[in-house]
C-alpha cells in the first residue's frame, strides 16, 4: 500500500490529511469514554470535578498522550506512507542537524519571550465571554494538575507528555503536514508559514492565548522552511514546552517562589527590540543554513535527500 496515492495533488493531499485528523479524532472519542466509563464509571462531562482523584490523574494523563498520538501523530504519518516512496525523507526527518543551526534556532526562541509575553497580556484583554473565560481556566486547572508533583519521576512523565511527544506530533501534523502542503498548493512559503501559525493556534481552542501561540507557531514554521529540517522545529518545540514544565518542578519544590503561571509585565519597548532582535536570529539562521528555503522540500518529493555530514 505504499506510496498508493502519490499521484494526488498536493490538495487532495491536504483534504486526506485533515480527514484522517478528524477519524483519529472520532475514534479516540469513542475509545476513551468507554474506556473511562468501564474503569472508572466517569463519564467525560465529569471529569473536572475528579482532578484530585490521582486514580483518574493518570487516567487523563494516558488519555492526552493517545489524543497527541492519535490526532495529530498517525494523520501525517499515514499521508506520507500512502503519497510517498521516502516517507521519512518527505516529513523532513532525515538529515543531520547542524549545531549552528540548533543555536540560532534556540536563540530565535529566547529573544521572541518578550514578544510573545506582550500580547499574552493584550490578548488577555480580549472581549471574550465568561463562559469561555470559565472553560480555559478550567483546561488550565487541568493542566496544573498534570504538573504537579515534586518527584523526578513525575518530571520525566510531564516532560514526556507534556513537552516531546507533543513536539514529535505536532511538528509532524503542522510543519511538515499542513504548511509543506500548503507551500505546494499556493507557492507561496510564508504565507504557508501564516497560515499554518493561525491553524496551530486555532486548534488549541485557547481565544486568550491566540495571539502568543501563532507567533510561537509562526517561528516554528519559519525554521521549518529556512532549513528543511523537521528536528530543528521539534527541538526548538520541546525546549519551550520544557521550559514550562521545568519551571513548575521547580514552583512545585520550593526552589521557584513565583508562580510560573503568572506572567511578569512586559513593556512595549521590549516587545519591540524582541521583534527586531528575533528577525535578526532568523536571517542568522538563514545565514547558516546551505540551501534556499524549501530547496529540501522539493528535494524530499523526488526522495532524494542531501548529503551532509556535520551533525549535531
Amino acid at each position: 500500500m505504499a506510496a498508493y496515492l502519490k499521484r494526488t495533488t498536493p490538495g487532495t493531499q491536504l483534504a486526506f490529511l485533515f480527514l484522517l485528523c478528524v477519524a483519529f479524532l472520532f475514534l479516540y472519542f469513542m475509545l476513551s469514554a468507554a474506556l473511562l466509563l468501564h474503569t472508572a464509571h466517569v463519564s467525560m462531562e465529569q471529569l473536572k470535578d475528579h482532578l484530585q482523584d490521582a486514580n483518574l490523574l493518570g487516567y487523563m494523563k494516558l488519555a492526552q498522550f493517545g489524543y497527541t498520538i492519535m490526532v495529530f501523530l498517525l494523520p501525517p504519518v499515514v499521508l506520507s506512507v500512502l503519497t510517498q516512496d521516502s516517507p521519512a525523507t518527505w516529513l523532513g526527518l532525515r538529515g543531520p542537524i547542524r549545531w549552528r543551526q540548533a543555536a540560532w534556532a534556540i536563540f530565535a526562541l529566547v529573544v521572541v519571550t518578550p514578544l510573545v509575553g506582550w500580547t499574552a497580556q493584550w490578548n488577555e484583554t480580549w472581549p471574550v465571554s465568561e463562559s469561555l473565560r470559565q472553560a480555559e481556566k478550567d483546561a488550565d486547572a487541568l493542566v496544573k494538575s498534570f504538573l504537579a508533583g515534586r518527584s523526578v519521576g513525575t518530571l520525566l512523565v510531564n516532560l514526556a507528555l507534556i513537552a516531546l511527544v507533543p513536539a514529535i506530533a505536532e511538528e509532524l501534523f503542522f510543519r511538515a503536514g499542513v504548511q509543506k502542503l500548503l507551500a505546494q498548493i499556493t507557492h507561496k512559503k510564508w504565507l504557508a508559514v501564516v497560515i499554518t501559525g493561525v491553524v496551530f493556534s486555532a486548534i488549541h481552542f485557547e481565544a486568550l492565548g491566540f495571539i502568543p501561540r501563532v507567533i510561537l507557531g509562526c517561528l516554528l514554521g519559519a525554521i521549518y522552511i529556512i532549513t528543511g529540517r523537521l528536528w530543528l522545529s521539534i527541538l526548538v518545540h520541546f525546549v519551550n514546552n520544557g521550559i514550562q514544565v521545568g519551571a513548575f518542578y521547580l514552583f512545585n519544590t520550593g526552589v521557584l517562589k513565583s508562580d510560573p503561571s503568572v506572567g511578569d509585565h512586559v513593556a512595549w519597548y521590549s516587545a519591540l527590540i524582541s521583534i527586531m532582535v528575533t528577525v535578526v536570529a532568523i536571517m542568522m539562521l538563514q545565514r547558516v543554513s546551505p540551501h534556499p528555503a524549501l530547496s529540501f522540500m522539493e528535494k524530499a518529493e523526488t526522495g532524494t535527500p542531501e548529503n551532509d555530514n556535520t551533525q549535531f
